[in-house]
């Protein structure tokens, strides 16, 4: 009865980690999920948030024509996350078409009064594109 039950749980996971190998995996300026603390980068800043997270910023990277300020975010000296920020509200439709034209479109896009969100589905994380009055915040964080 056991072996019946493992059997019948394999054959419902095992679609969803085929679809989910099928995935892309997410890529920002040459920077992966996970790759080793790259300390050679021309960082703009550099420091530890504590015993094993450092947070390194660059100031006016370009997506598209769009200048950001990016945050990578490395615990135990890998690539956790990705932190894109740009400070006009005017920016979120600019930014989708960039981030759509480099990634394909969105798993989800969803519109509203002072709201906009859409979301990029990788093999290693995901990414979210949010706009809230004026803030337009896109991140990348791996894992699930």
């Amino acid at each position: 009865m056991r072996s019946l039950l493992v059997a019948g749980l394999m054959l419902l996971i095992a679609p969803r980690v085929r679809a989910q190998d099928s995935l892309p995996r997410f890529a920002f300026h040459g920077h992966r999920a996970g790759e080793t603390s790259a300390a050679g980068e021309p960082w703009t800043e550099c420091k530890e948030l504590d015993d094993v997270t450092r947070m390194c910023t660059r100031e006016g990277e370009a997506i598209g024509s769009l200048k950001i300020d990016a945050g990578y975010l490395y615990r135990n000296e890998r690539l956790a996350v990705i932190h894109m920020k740009v400070d006009s509200g005017a920016a979120f439709n600019p930014l989708l078409k960039a981030l759509t034209k480099r990634y394909g479109a969105p798993r989800a896009l969803r519109r509203g009064k002072g709201l906009d969100y859409a979301q990029w589905q990788f093999r290693d994380g995901r990414l979210h594109l949010t706009r809230t009055g004026t803030l337009v915040v896109a991140q990348f964080a791996a894992g699930r």
